[in-house]
């Protein structure tokens, strides 16, 4: 049997429900094939690095797909003149991860973007590919494919610009090679005389939670108590508070407040055993493919007209479907490609409880009520305008007390925001968020951000915070800078920062801040914990009203701006309360809530309909009264 033949097995029994979709098969069905360097030949004879294109593509069209991917691509493909971007940013060049600046974590921009430079920064969120391409870095088919591939050894390598062996660098976890002071050697025992691999761990399987965690969130699978690692505050736990696993929160490592009591899982669908690709399918799937794709005509229902399982394996798309996000600017062609919960579920069969089920469904997405609550911290303010020595934004998180590393913190989690999202049929939908707001300094004609190392050498002087700025911080004149004062939130510290920043050269320097919107749609609970009460909603402290706060302070007293590319409606009030935090606070015009909303007139007129029906009882009753004694 060929290789193609027996993937075309796999394929087939996973697409007809008979062999499982988890990530861990008792025995991969993969053949195992050899590892080919650029040239084509074995690297158990020559000793090169390998290649992705030549080793997978022997039986894939690797040209084709790394041409179809947009997570390589990363917005390269769709570049956009300087002040013309979407997000209303001046020195964005794209909407994806390259050319759209990374505010967050204070990412390369502008258009002189060295890729060199970029590969460095991005090295741990990059497959490989797209615009990695022109420096000799290949589509890393390992880092998606490989039930446990060495993502450190491939950044590691990245970083230091060995490009030519930061593929060969993922499969350093599995023993088949390793780094010597002579450099990359290969076990020559672990190939067989073809030089095919011997060893079941190198066999590609099916992307699981696990590998699509790596880059997008928290995923947990094992019976082993929750607990966050260290290195991953720089995804989407970060944003979102985002944990796909189908523990219980009380049996979890997490200190959160009234743990014994929180019995439900962390995600439903985790504890129904789905992986990400259930959802989040190639686009050109034939086992997905039922004509959900956005662009579909309406009157069908179903599409045969789609590949066979030999077709796709050779040119396996790999556009996954997607939704339409605020925060996925990249790849927006394939905004709506995805299954969404009413592909899967019947609303109307658990939901019989709910009055006026329809309009529900037509005015809010299911997440609205299927995730009430965050059980983790997320990022709620991130200060660039007074980092660190080393370059560290100061920042703080909302729903716990405390480092939200540490152990020790309480974790309450938050309830997210409910925002109006804009669909791609121009309707709206409300949508769980959570908002995070940044400020960083700008300087120069057209703006960018002020560079790091230039922005550090204004604040600090011989390793040591400068003297005009320690001056300006220091409100209590203990001659200290206290953590508590190290902030921008008076007038005098922000001229002491701006005026050294004018010294280095840079022109206009001033301060700009931004708030960027994330919906949420994993955390999802079933159930009884998912919003059963009517008053969540429908009474005076409605959920839709309920405000979320951005920051503990302003920096520089510069409100913030929304994004431009994010689809939510943002017409609330935007306002700082007496302790000075920032909050915001969403509008619900247009919606008319029954038990939240009150319309003066509506008031008026139902009060004087009361009266007139009463008036009108009296005056009848009266004029029996009076009927019946006349007759007598």
């Amino acid at each position: 049997m060929t290789p193609r033949f027996l993937l075309a097995v796999l394929f087939a029994m996973v697409g007809m429900g008979i062999a499982p979709v988890a990530a861990d098969l008792p025995k991969p069905l993969h053949p195992t094939f050899p590892i080919l360097d650029a040239k084509g030949e074995p690297v158990s004879r020559g000793g090169q690095a390998l290649s992705t294109a030549r080793t997978c593509g022997a039986c894939h069209d690797t040209e084709y797909i790394a041409s179809h991917c947009y997570h390589a691509d990363v917005g390269a493909g769709q570049p956009v003149r300087t002040g013309q971007a979407a997000s209303g940013r001046e020195w964005d060049i794209g909407p994806g991860l390259f050319g759209r600046w990374d505010s967050l974590n204070y990412g390369p921009h502008g258009p002189d973007l060295d890729v060199k430079q970029w590969i460095a920064w991005s090295a741990g969120r990059h497959v490989g590919g797209g615009p990695a391409r022109s420096v000799g870095v290949e589509l890393n088919c390992f880092v998606c494919h490989l039930s446990e591939p060495d993502r450190s050894a491939w950044k590691r390598e990245l970083r230091e610009g060995h490009y030519k062996w930061a593929a060969t660098a993922t499969l350093v976890s599995t023993g088949i090679i390793k780094k010597t002071s002579a450099g990359w050697q290969w076990d020559a025992k672990a190939f067989d005389d073809k030089g095919a691999f011997l060893d079941d761990a190198l066999r590609p399987r099916v992307s699981s939670v696990a590998n699509c965690a790596a880059c997008h969130g928290l995923a947990h699978t094992s019976e082993k108590p929750l607990v966050f690692p260290q290195g991953l505050w720089d995804l989407g736990l970060q944003t979102k508070g985002q944990i796909f696993s189908a523990q219980r929160l009380k049996d979890s490592g997490l200190n959160l407040k009234g743990k014994e009591t929180l019995s439900r899982s962390f995600d439903t669908h985790a504890e129904r055993l789905l992986q990400c690709s259930n959802c989040h399918n190639t686009v050109n799937n034939p086992t997905f493919f039922s004509g959900v794709a956005r662009d579909k005509p309406r009157h069908l229902t179903f599409e045969p007209r789609r590949l066979s399982p030999g077709e796709y394996l050779t040119r396996p798309n790999h556009q996954l479907a997607k939704g339409h996000t605020p925060q996925g600017t990249g790849a927006r062609a394939f905004d709506g490609t995805m299954r969404r919960c009413e592909n899967c579920h019947y609303a109307a069969v658990g939901h019989d409880w709910l009055p006026n089920l329809q309009r529900h469904l037509d005015a809010l997405h299911c997440e609205t009520c299927h995730i009430p609550h965050v059980y983790a911290p997320a990022r709620e303010q991130t200060d660039w305008t007074l980092p660190t020595l080393d370059g560290k934004a100061r920042i703080r998180y909302r729903g716990v007390e405390g480092d939200p590393r540490s152990s020790a913190s309480l974790i309450e989690g938050y309830q997210p925001i409910i925002l109006p999202r804009i669909e791609l049929d121009g309707k709206r939908k409300w949508t769980p968020h959570n908002l995070l707001a940044t400020w960083y300094w700008i300087a120069g004609d057209p703006p960018a951000p002020v560079d790091l190392s230039l922005l550090t050498k204004a604040l600090f002087q011989d390793g040591n915070i400068h003297p005009d700025i320690k001056k300006a911080l220091d409100a209590n004149g203990d001659g200290v800078a206290e953590v508590s004062e190290w902030r921008l939130d008076a007038p005098d510290k922000t001229e002491a920062v701006r005026a050294r920043l004018e010294a280095l050269g840079l022109r206009d320097p001033r301060i700009r801040g931004e708030i960027q919107p994330y919906s949420l749609h994993h955390g999802v609970a079933g159930g009884q914990w998912a919003l059963r009460q009517c008053a969540e909603c429908h009474g005076p402290k409605s959920r839709l009203d309920a405000s979320m706060e951005l920051a503990l302070y302003v920096p520089g007293g510069v409100l913030p701006k929304r994004v431009g590319d994010a689809n939510v409606e943002w017409d609330g009030r935007l306002f700082r309360d007496e302790a000075g935090r920032l909050l915001y606070e969403p509008a619900t015009a247009g919606l008319h809530v029954l038990g939240k909303d009150r319309w003066r007139w509506g008031d008026w007129l139902g009060s004087l309909t009361v009266l007139a029906v009463g008036l009108a009882v009296v005056v009848h009753g009266g004029l029996r009264i009076w009927s019946a004694r006349k007759a007598r």
